[in-house]
């Protein structure tokens, strides 16, 4: 099993690759499973030079002056960003500092008139066995003990903090374990048991996203405080037996919201892609609001599509976790462990169970069934579909299809284009054969680029609002 994890300290390394020296911003570190255990793979930003490219652009991050390292990875080495900084360069059409990120036809990205540093994404394995890769230290930043996590700097997930020695317990903890990210990070550090007020001493958290609840307890002389629904976390990362810092840590779970059998998904508030964590109490009793079969309408009862699915009992009850899914055209009914669930059509949201995996890792231990796909017609256009920027549609193309004129851009193509026609376009599917694709919605950009491939020519574009690309 191989796993992904952004580095994203603010320290740059010298590492040699096949005999070269790189220059890596961030990046991603990926230990590569095999039977002699001895290869590593290194991804990373390199500053490559002064400049501006045209086009083949698939995406953008505003308030950063470098690239975010969770955007280089395995899959786009080779790629290329452009940044500018607000100060030694500045763009025309934007103020302050953003990057945008372009596809690997851009390189080496020399053209234009709008010079930004300019970036590319890098990558090679390491052939030392696996006890010469150990990695530099990261490097932890001090703060105080009013320091809340929710004013460290945004679009980096992982924080090396030191706590100063002689603290002072702040009163704004909400949480245990899992934490509101406006807690104090040092005084959760204590009642986490990691630090003491007298020693201080460094933590590593991580961002979390927000949850329904947080419980408050007392431990190691600190007591937090309760709260309901917030929009961020934290937790702690722990040390564990692994040299390497990608996979020193285990982050606990979050903790689960007491329901009752009667529960229904759409009762929870959020939105699709948030993750509940539930208990069913035991003794529970089969509700007769269930429709469809591993994806479910929102009003269904939770606890009794636990039991349909095979994750729980009446008699016992027991914890699940359920993310929220956008709407599906048709939910299947079946007899399953007692449970029948109907059939029914249309709907406007569902959920799915997560499931329990091998990985230590929570945002890693869960296999969650894919969403239903949807029927489109060769004239659907991404912002007939609502959703927003980041929400994930899975569209089936029938075949004997005939391609639309409407269609703008190369990889990242405009959110009024034909879905299908720019499926030809990519290569993934066909006009006589059809196909199911899986597209993400994205923010708008300043421009589109236009090529002819597969038979079929897209045009160019300039500042358009939305956006879409295909995940492969």
């Amino acid at each position: 099993m191989t796993r992904w994890k952004p580095r994203t300290a603010a320290w740059i390394t010298i590492l040699l690759l096949a005999g070269v020296s790189f220059l890596l911003l961030g990046g991603d570190h990926q230990r590569i499973a095999n039977s002699q255990g001895n290869e590593r793979r290194f991804t990373g930003w390199v500053e490559i030079g002064n400049g501006d490219c045209t086009a083949n652009d698939i995406g953008q991050t505003i308030g950063v002056k470098v690239p975010e390292a969770a955007q280089c990875n395995a899959n786009s080495v080779g790629t290329i960003a452009v940044c500018w900084d607000g100060n030694s360069f500045a763009h025309p059409l934007r103020s302050g500092q953003w990057c945008t990120y372009k596809s690997k036809a851009a390189y080496p990205c020399r053209g234009g008139a709008n010079t930004g540093t300019v970036y590319e994404c890098r990558g090679g394995v390491s052939k030392l066995p696996p006890e010469e890769n150990t990695l530099p230290p990261v490097t932890a930043k001090p703060i105080t003990w009013e320091t809340a996590a929710n004013q460290l700097e945004q679009g980096i997930q992982r924080f090396t903090l030191t706590c100063p020695a002689a603290g002072s317990i702040n009163n704004r903890v909400w949480g245990t374990d899992l934490y509101t990210n406006d807690s104090s990070i040092c005084s959760a550090a204590v009642h986490s048991g990691l630090i003491t007020t007298a020693g201080g001493g460094t933590v590593t958290i991580e961002r979390a996203g927000g949850a329904s609840s947080y419980r408050g307890t007392t431990r190691n002389g600190v007591t937090t405080k309760d709260f309901g629904e917030w929009g961020g976390s934290f937790v702690f990362a722990r040390s564990g037996s692994s040299k390497y810092p990608p996979d020193d840590h285990t982050i606990p779970p979050p903790a689960a919201t007491q329901v009752t059998w009667a529960t229904q998904a759409n009762q929870l508030g959020g939105q699709a892609g948030q993750r509940f964590t539930l208990a069913c109490p035991p003794a529970g009793e089969i509700a007769g609001r269930l429709w469809g079969t591993d994806l479910y309408t929102n009003d269904s009862s939770i606890c009794t599509a636990a039991v349909h699915s095979g994750l729980i009992t009446t008699a016992a009850g027991g914890t699940v976790m359920i993310e929220l899914r956008a709407g599906a055209s048709s939910y299947r009914g079946t007899a399953r462990r007692g449970v029948t669930s109907k059939d029914f059509g249309a709907w406007n949201g569902s959920f799915v169970f997560a499931r329990p995996g091998s990985s230590k890792y929570p945002q890693d231990e869960y296999t969650i069934p894919p969403p239903a796909a949807t029927q489109v017609t060769w004239a659907t256009q991404a912002n007939q579909l609502g959703g927003q920027a980041g929400q994930r549609f899975t569209l089936v193309c029938p075949p004997a299809g005939e391609l639309a004129g409407r269609l703008w851009g190369t990889d990242l193509y405009t959110n009024d284009s034909s879905i299908c026609t720019a499926a030809v376009h990519s290569g993934l599917i066909t006009t006589a054969a059809g196909g199911t694709v899986m597209i993400e919605l994205r923010a708008g950009a300043s421009s589109y680029s236009g090529t002819a491939r597969h038979g079929v020519t897209s045009k160019d574009f300039g500042a358009w609002d939305g956006s879409f690309v295909f995940v492969r």
